[in-house]
């Protein structure tokens, strides 16, 4: 069941009260962000909550579509990854931190089974569930003032590729495809999806 509730105007926060379904809300997110709605700002889910960030002043147009959503993903698709190695410091970072070498957290990351688990952050940014545990690492203490778009990264129990260039507090370990890049800017993706990550050296 979903409460949906608005405030001033300004954001719709939907919660899922039931968790047996948690591809619901990034679902819904994904959905609603696709529809390129005039006075949408933002759109951000998790697993337990959806917040909508909104000019229109009239939304209720907005929560009629969300509470008519049954979108499932029943049929996911899977995509190759491929990913420019690059970023030294980081990945010299983390070859002391996980104690591995460079070549064995590869094999690792494209041996792992990546699926999409939620859109968030900037438009189009998905969240890769599926990283071994060994090689989570938190997020950097400070944060980089920018990350170039296309970049790879891994933070916490999370992979991703930055669509576009931003401040960002995960390890950077080398660039996606520009087809790659583009495709998750006209949001060609969606949650459940299989992801298969294929470095370049």
């Amino acid at each position: 069941m979903l409460d949906v509730l608005q405030f001033a105007d300004k954001a719709i926060v939907i919660r899922h009260k039931e968790y047996a379904n948690s591809k619901l809300l990034p679902l819904l997110g994904q959905y609603i962000q696709s529809q390129s709605l005039s006075g949408l700002d933002n759109v951000i889910a998790s697993k337990s909550e959806l917040w909508i960030f909104t000019s229109i002043k009239n939304s209720n147009t907005v929560i009629e579509s969300i509470l008519s959503f049954q979108l499932t993903n029943t049929n996911p698709s899977q995509y190759i990854l491929p990913v420019t190695i690059d970023f030294d410091e980081d990945w010299t970072f983390l070859q002391r931190r996980l104690h591995l070498r460079k070549d064995e957290i590869v094999r690792e990351l494209e041996t792992s089974n990546f699926t999409i688990s939620m859109f968030g952050f900037q438009a189009g940014f998905f969240y890769l569930e599926g990283l071994p545990e060994h090689l989570h690492v938190p997020r950097k203490d400070i944060p980089k003032k920018r990350v170039e778009a296309g970049s790879f990264a891994i933070g916490g129990p999370y992979a991703g590729v930055y669509p576009q260039s931003s401040p960002g507090g995960w390890y950077t370990l080398g660039r996606a495809s520009l087809e790659f890049v583009r495709m998750m800017r006209k949001f060609s993706f969606s949650v459940g999806d299989r992801i298969i990550l294929k470095f370049i050296d």
